[in-house]
């Protein structure tokens, strides 16, 4: 599986992607025209793990339609798959409860827990977009200038465009790990809060919270590992994702009659 990366290029759409496909065990390679790593839009450099050579029938129009094919429908597949894991994984949480505290249903359970999993997606939303809303947000700036697009500079700010080093990478990872773990932290103690009410002892509200505070425990985990995991890595490249191969071969794409055929040569 293959994820182009360029200059400029808007992080989170690479993010997203790049979480899925590590959920689901993918081997995902960072494509560019070459190696050297490129800056996304708030700073942080990326490293592509490999290089590609379209050929001219790529700008014809039968690559998008591979694309389409093979890309598009697998991310489609992937996110739904990565939905009903998580929501499989939640409604095991509940049938457990209901297991350990008797008189419920598991239906009954998630809908008692379903209001304690909103401060996990406010945590995620903010994760994932905080940078995003902090660089992209002064463009409101100018804006404010010239409302109308009429050409006015009503308190000299017109001409302003927004810094891209405003955000960097070490507070993108401290804004993204932390609010994960306080949105996970206060969805726990909102469910012990939730089964407190429902159950009334104290004794069988905790057995009812031990669930669902190993799913979040898990969760975020889990989490943290995915944002964790290295945007820039310098490695061993994959002969056969490369155009550098064995031995100091290197391994060029050229069309033939059939597609595209690998020929190599040593240097």
């Amino acid at each position: 599986m293959g994820l182009l990366v360029h200059p400029d290029m808007v992080l989170l759409d690479l993010v997203g992607p790049q979480t899925v496909f590590s959920l689901l065990m993918a081997k995902v390679h960072l494509v560019w025209k070459d190696r050297a790593p490129v800056t996304t839009d708030v700073g942080i450099a990326i490293a592509p793990t490999t290089t590609c050579r379209l050929v001219d029938r790529t700008v014809s129009g039968e690559f998008p339609r591979l694309a389409d094919r093979e890309g598009y429908l697998l991310g489609t597949a992937g996110l739904l798959a990565v939905w009903l894991l998580f929501l499989g994984a939640y409604l095991l949480a509940c049938r457990v409860t209901v297991w350990l505290v008797r008189g419920s249903t598991v239906v009954g359970t998630a809908r008692l827990f379903v209001l304690s999993l909103v401060p996990i997606a406010v945590a995620y939303n903010l994760a994932h977009n905080s940078s995003y809303v902090l660089v992209q947000g002064q463009a409101l700036i100018p804006l404010l200038s010239d409302p109308l697009g009429r050409g006015w500079n009503l308190f000299g700010m017109a001409a302003y465009s927004p810094d891209l080093t405003l955000v960097g990478a070490r507070f993108t990872w401290y804004v993204a790990v932390g609010a994960i773990v306080a949105g996970h932290v206060i969805a726990v103690w909102l469910a012990y809060r939730q089964t407190l009410r429902a159950f009334g002892a104290r004794r069988a509200a905790v057995v009812a919270s031990v669930p669902l505070t190993i799913l979040m425990v898990v969760y975020t985990a889990l989490s943290v590992s995915v944002i964790a995991e290295p945007l820039v890595r310098f490695r061993t490249p994959d002969p056969s994702y490369s155009r550098l191969g064995p031995a100091g071969q290197t391994i060029s794409q050229e069309p033939d009659a059939g597609g595209v055929r690998l020929a190599s040569s040593a240097r």
